[in-house]
C-alpha cells in the first residue's frame, strides 16, 4: 500500500456511490464493505473514528431510508 493521505470527503464520495451501485438498503448491508474499506483507509492514515462516523453519515444520507437517531444505534 502507499502512503498518502486521502481527503475524507473523496472516501465519502466512494461509500455513497458504492452504496448506491450496490442498492442497499439496511445498515447491516453496509457492515462489510465498512470492514473492508476502513482496512484499506486505515493504512491511509485517516483516523478509524473519524472514518466510521462519516461512513454512517455519508451511507445513511445516500441510502435516504435510515434516521440518524437510529443510525448511531446501529439499526
Amino acid at each position: 500500500m502507499n502512503d498518502r493521505t486521502y481527503p475524507i470527503t473523496m472516501i465519502m464520495k466512494i461509500y455513497s456511490t458504492a452504496a448506491q451501485a450496490a442498492h442497499l438498503d439496511t445498515m447491516n448491508d453496509i457492515t462489510p464493505i465498512t470492514q473492508t474499506v476502513s482496512t484499506a483507509v486505515n493504512k491511509a492514515t485517516v483516523r478509524q473514528s473519524q472514518l466510521h462516523r462519516s461512513t454512517k453519515l455519508a451511507l445513511a444520507e445516500s441510502l435516504g431510508s435510515v434516521r440518524e437517531k437510529d443510525m448511531w444505534r446501529g439499526r
